[in-house]
């Protein structure tokens, strides 16, 4: 008796073996391969994206620098703010870099 409850457990062994040896390793393996053929055609229509519109970049940045060199600013109204309901005029006030500098500690804020 105990040689047949032997043999039926190897062989529920070699069963279990020979089926993750066959199925579940190859199938594993299709998928890894799979998820690497995704990410190498995801990298090169990126980069197909970037060498199109690079150069359409190029092109438009190269005509709007142009234009810009050819505009002249001609009077330019000052600008009016307002801040709690009042406009402030005469208020001299810079924005560099995003730091507000002023007289008025308010303008500041």
């Amino acid at each position: 008796m105990a040689n047949a409850e032997n043999m039926e457990l190897t062989s529920f062994r070699r069963t279990f073996t020979l089926l993750i040896l066959l199925v579940v390793v190859p199938s594993a393996g299709v998928s890894g391969f799979g998820i690497v053929a995704i990410i190498n055609e995801r990298a090169a229509v990126e980069k197909r994206l970037e060498l199109s519109w690079n150069a359409r970049i190029d092109v438009v940045s190269a005509a709007f620098e142009q234009a810009l060199r050819g505009t002249v600013v001609q009077g330019v109204e000052p600008l009016t703010v307002v801040m709690g309901g009042r406009e402030l005029h005469g208020v001299p006030f810079r924005v560099e870099n995003g730091v507000t500098t002023s007289s008025l500690p308010s303008v500041k804020a």
